[in-house]
């Protein structure tokens, strides 16, 4: 009885899915404790009853299947005998390291899926030389795709013709046009394009092989487009709102901004402060279309006409309309504030 179960787990030798990787990443296999890499493999049941490659290594995170029907679909999914089971995961190198998904998502690439290979050749078949075999016909491409092979772009997608110069029938072109490769990349990273990952989501959104014709560069990248804020625009906006809790006196920048990478579109600024002592910090926040897009701290010193210790003073406090004031004399010495602040 034993040995009639385990049987029914295992495959035939050869037996199993062969996969790749259409695009970015890679598939993820487990050897030991750590994890290796590969862009294609036949997977199938191992002894263990975990989906492996042909060297027995189950894909990590692991997925068991059960006798049956395997299946797995371009986004990942295994199933068995129409049951769900499990998804493939993704690994691709990313600026901070390793990145993970689902194929097919955040910019990774789709699985192709075929039964794996047989090692049998067919028989050959005598040539008959007396008869003569046409050729099918073919179907020229309706459209082709010229790539660019630096691009930057705005907005929050790449579509196919912002990186390509698309040619041919019209109402091809204008779909053509439309194709959604992915995501933009976040501001100042890069993004390569292949031809097996733009293939794919051509795939994936409807376009047959036979209606293009793809021109490619031996490199594509896509980065999204920013726009520099000067440092002295910072200054200036730092400054303008110090002056409001130091309104004489001199202000000394501590230590000046670098010019600042923001995307484009419509800027704007808010600028919340801090005192402490002689110190005034000013954070300046920088918001594009009305979103928050990156912040700069400046820190100025403040001297000159102050306030000595024992001298004289009056406090305005108001808040919610009311307003309470109060006389006293200075404990320490400090540069001079407005007479009311709100609390």
């Amino acid at each position: 009885m034993t040995t009639a179960l385990l049987t029914s787990l295992m495959l035939a030798p050869g037996a199993g899915v062969r996969v790749g990787v259409l695009g970015e990443g890679k598939l993820r296999f487990a050897v030991g404790r750590k994890v290796t890499t590969a862009i294609s493999a036949t997977l199938a049941p191992n002894a263990a009853g975990l989906l492996a490659d042909e060297a027995g290594r189950p894909v990590t995170p692991a997925i068991r299947v059960l006798s049956g029907a395997l299946k797995i679909a371009m986004n990942g999914t295994v199933s068995v005998s129409g049951t769900k089971v499990g998804r493939l995961v993704l690994e691709r190198s990313g600026a901070d390291g390793a990145e993970f998904g689902f194929p097919g998502e955040e910019g990774l690439g789709v699985l192709q899926v075929s039964a794996a290979s047989s090692t049998k050749s067919a028989p050959s078949t005598p040539s008959n030389s007396s008869k003569t075999t046409a050729a099918p016909p073919t179907t020229a491409a309706v459209a082709t795709v010229r790539f660019r092979a630096n691009n930057e772009l705005t907005g929050d997608r790449i579509l196919l013709g912002s990186v390509a110069e698309i040619t041919g029938e019209p109402t091809a072109v204008a779909r053509l046009n439309t194709i959604d490769l992915g995501a933009l990349p976040s501001l100042g990273t890069r993004r390569t394009l292949s031809p097996w990952s733009v293939k794919a989501a051509l795939k994936s959104q409807g376009v047959a092989d036979k209606e293009f014709t793809l021109s490619f560069p031996p490199d594509v990248t896509v980065a999204r487009k920013g726009q520099t804020i000067d440092a002295n625009d910072l200054v200036a906006k730092a400054m303008e709102k110090a002056r409001e809790i130091v309104p004489t006196g001199e202000l000394t920048l501590s230590a000046g901004p670098a010019p600042m990478l923001v995307p484009c579109g419509e800027t704007s600024f808010d600028c919340l402060f801090e005192r402490r002592s002689t110190q005034v910090t000013v954070t300046v926040k920088v918001s594009v279309d009305g979103k928050p897009a990156a912040q700069s701290v400046l820190r100025f010193a403040a001297t000159g006409p102050g306030i000595k210790s024992g001298d004289a003073v009056r406090i305005t406090l108001a808040r919610n309309g009311a307003v309470v004031q109060t006389d006293g004399k200075a404990k320490t010495a400090g540069f001079a504030l407005p007479s009311v602040w709100t609390t």
